[in-house]
């Protein structure tokens, strides 16, 4: 009875070797004969540039707050927000009643001051021949020459009033600077304006320029002249050529950034999409480290992890796993898992699989 038993056994454990024997072959068979096409290419390294990345604040190339010099209630406001305006338009008037009347005393007094200087200017003159004929003693010329010389200056004082009197009288009238876009009214209709007090914005936006800050570890490698791109998110994530043309060398009052100025160059329609005030991305190659990149297509992905297949020794397809960096187009940069001069599999036509036996094509 036990022999039976081990002689069933025996029996059963033969018959899994030969069924396991015949797996085996078939298996080896079919990758025998497996026909796999594929188009190999050797690893280069490349120089990739560096990209910055400088958050940034478009702005008008020339902007101004308005204010005057004179005090007096604001009688007109010709312009609102948003209005477009010529060179020497009037934006406001402020009341110049004041002004006038004190206009007309320093009137008077030039005309007092004149006629002064007129009669002393004779005396001058007449006790000066008077002198030179020994018929006036030197204190009699002393005093007429002194009388003389301040009615020169009083009516000189009077003069320069009226001038000043009168650029005062300009400051009346608030004019546009340049052709602009007023920006911003900061004060209405009979309110009381004071010299230097803000009265109306302005700008010029038919040029338009980004300031971004840039950190102390970097603004050394940035340079008038350098061109950049400029990506604007609130006009459909827009890209916008751009150039540096200024770099300020101190950042005391920037809280340590360093302020770069950049000229966009909008093309065709990308110009009406532009407003002053918008958040801007700036981005800027520069430099550049060695880097391997290999096509995005080449990449095979098995969950979180992402590989390659290379060639081994034996002509079959062996993949390797690697770790990814950036990508740039249609190219990804292989940080890890591959070295420079080792072929790899750009592309293969069929069903592909760790170990599979292939054919390299042109």
């Amino acid at each position: 009875m036990k022999n039976i038993r081990s002689q069933i056994i025996l029996g059963i454990a033969l018959i899994a070797f030969i069924m396991q024997s015949c797996g085996s072959s078939s298996e080896k068979k079919e990758v025998l004969k497996a026909d796999l096409k594929v188009q190999i290419e050797s690893i280069k390294s490349v120089n990739q540039a560096r990209i910055f990345n400088y958050a940034g604040k478009i702005e008008a190339k020339q902007h101004s707050v308005l204010s005057t010099r004179i005090m007096g209630n604001v009688t007109e406001i010709f312009v609102v927000p948003g209005q477009e305006v010529k060179k020497g338009m009037v934006l406001l008037r402020i009341s110049d009643s004041d002004i006038l009347s004190k206009k007309a005393q320093i009137k008077s007094a030039q005309m007092e001051a004149e006629a002064a200087f007129v009669n002393a200017e004779k005396d001058f003159n007449r006790f000066s021949v008077l002198f030179e004929q020994k018929s006036a003693t030197q204190k009699e010329l002393d005093d007429v020459k002194t009388n003389y010389t301040m009615a020169k200056a009083r009516l000189n004082t009077a003069r320069e009033m009226e001038k000043e009197l009168n650029e005062s009288l300009k400051y009346s009238s608030i004019t546009a600077p340049y052709n602009g876009v007023i920006t911003k009214k900061y004060i209405d209709k009979g309110d009381l304006a004071s010299p230097g007090m803000p009265l109306l914005g302005i700008e010029q936006s038919s040029e338009l320029n980004v300031v971004a800050g840039i950190p102390e570890s970097e603004i050394s490698g940035i340079e008038i002249g350098d061109t950049v791109e400029v990506k604007v998110s609130a006009a459909n994530n827009m890209i916008v050529k751009g150039e540096v043309i200024e770099v300020n060398t101190s950042a005391l009052l920037t809280g340590s950034q360093y302020d770069v100025k950049i000229k966009l160059m909008p093309e065709g329609s990308q110009k009406s999409l532009l407003r002053s005030g918008m958040y801007a991305n700036v981005l800027l190659e520069k430099g550049g480290v060695p880097s391997i990149m290999i096509p995005e297509e080449a990449i095979v992905y098995r969950g979180q992890l992402c590989g390659v297949y290379t060639l081994s020794q034996s002509n079959t397809a062996l993949l390797r796993w690697v770790r990814l960096g950036k990508q740039s187009g249609k190219m990804v940069e292989v940080i890890s898992g591959l070295n420079e001069g080792e072929n790899y599999i750009k592309s293969y036509s069929g069903k592909i699989w760790d170990g599979a036996i292939v054919e390299i094509v042109k």
